[in-house]
């Protein structure tokens, strides 16, 4: 009985090491793919959530990839030069199919998915410095972006006015005698970028700690949901 015992347990031990190792040769493979194919940055992470995974390779379909990578993107404020900020990427693909030949050969297709969530993130540091604003410029307070002008502090909310484009605008809180808003006291920004990731148009904006969140779509992908 003990012998089977130490059979099964080094029988199941060697599976999981199998696993493992497969899985983080499959990971590596899929990050040279997609850095290739797609110019993402030298140090995009792939993480396959799909157990057991040599099951899911069998069957060809995995759980879920999440995919993340530091990069910077071009931008332009106004008619300034274009220039660099930081942000951080993040895609999750769920219950992928992938054409199998194609892998074999070290070329990442993808024939199915159910879901896509992605998003770029840029801290709100970086934005002040993008803007030529001092640190303090904008800052966040209850998850709400705020600006101080002359002692008062004014909330702004970030609009997406374009698949490439980002402006800070100020709520209108108040109205003066002269039937000015806040919107016509306080000045709209704007940052325009250059060439998006994996050629990805920008879908919402918001605030989430001390980052700027921009949800973003992936047209290229976008077919196989």
């Amino acid at each position: 009985m003990r012998k089977i015992l130490f059979g099964v347990i080094v029988l199941l031990a060697l599976l999981l090491a199998a696993e493992v190792g497969i899985t983080l040769l499959s990971q590596h493979g899929m990050e040279r793919a997609l850095s290739s194919q797609y110019g993402l940055p030298s140090g995009l992470e792939v993480s396959i959530n799909s157990f057991p995974y040599l099951i899911s390779l069998a069957r060809n379909h995995l759980g879920e990839l999440q995919l993340t990578w530091e990069g910077e993107l071009q931008y332009g404020v106004e008619e300034g030069a274009a220039a660099q900020i930081p942000y951080a990427g993040r895609v999750n693909l769920y219950d992928v199919e992938l054409n199998m030949p194609s892998l074999l050969s070290g070329k990442l297709e993808i024939r199915d998915i159910s879901r896509l969530k992605s998003s770029i993130s840029l801290a709100i540091g970086d934005i002040n410095q993008a803007l030529g604003m001092p640190d303090e410029g904008f800052f966040v307070e209850d998850e709400r972006l705020y600006m101080l002008s002359d002692g008062e502090k004014v909330q702004y909310k970030v609009k997406v006015i374009d698949e490439d484009t980002l402006s800070f605008v100020p709520v209108a809180v108040s109205t003066t005698a002269e039937g000015s808003s806040a919107n016509d006291l306080y000045q709209v920004e704007t940052i325009l970028f250059y060439g998006l990731p994996m050629r990805s148009c920008i879908d919402l904006a918001s605030v989430d700690g001390d980052r700027v969140v921009l949800e973003i779509s992936i047209p290229m992908w976008e077919g196989y949901l």
